[in-house]
């Protein structure tokens, strides 16, 4: 087994554990919206399964799999999590909603070949993240949630999100043009995406064990 398979089956394991956790603490969330990222990591990670399992075989249905419902939802959820719930702006989670859209109309309507992730909807969606993310952590400054960050769900995820979906955005924008153009950065950027990747899903996980949940 090479090394990449290991981290393969590492992000796997860490999508399963958050899944995990996000039942066993399910009671603890119920009665909150941290019920609905519960929900979310189950999400994942049976996407995964789905991915690893059933769509083996079929790369073609694989690829609309992933760029037309799995990575999507992902970012919906977010932009539902930080602007509605925990900024509580209204505006700020239509106006994501709709530049999202918007920069996946195309994608949809005028590419005849569908990547696995399509780079212009994905890049514009990690900038709004970015934002969001900014504006996150101002927020637990200005607050002092920080001090308890500790207890605080918000500061995992958002840590976990700031490194992933941020911090590989340059990979998945222009992966392509890594792949054939320079690859030793693509095998690089893909070690470290995946590295991430694991590390998100255990911040995640953190997120159940040590955070309390708010209304």
């Amino acid at each position: 087994m090479t090394s990449f398979e290991i981290l393969q089956r590492c992000i796997t394991s860490a999508e399963g554990l958050s899944a995990f956790l996000g039942i066993l603490f399910y009671n603890k969330v119920k009665s909150t919206y941290w019920k609905y990222f519960a929900w979310y990591c189950i999400l994942i990670f049976l996407n995964e399964v789905i991915s690893l399992f059933v769509l083996k075989n079929y790369l073609e249905f694989k690829k609309y799999f992933f760029d037309i419902y799995a990575i999507p939802i992902q970012f919906i959820f977010f932009f539902w999590l930080y602007a509605l719930k925990s900024l509580k702006n209204v505006t700020l989670f239509k106006f994501s909603i709709f530049i999202y859209f918007i920069s996946f109309l195309p994608h949809l309507f005028y590419e005849k070949e569908h990547g696995l992730i399509n780079s212009m909807s994905y890049t514009i969606a990690c900038l709004i993240l970015l934002v969001l993310c900014v504006l996150e952590f101002k927020k637990q400054v200005i607050s002092d949630d920080i001090i308890y960050f500790k207890t605080n769900k918000m500061f995992y995820i958002n840590l976990g999100v700031l490194l992933f979906y941020v911090g590989t955005m340059p990979f998945y924008a222009f992966m392509q043009y890594f792949y054939n153009n320079h690859p030793v950065v693509f095998v690089v950027y893909k070690y470290y995406s995946i590295s991430v990747g694991i590390l998100m899903y255990l911040l995640f996980s953190a997120s159940f064990i040590w955070g309390k949940s708010k209304t």
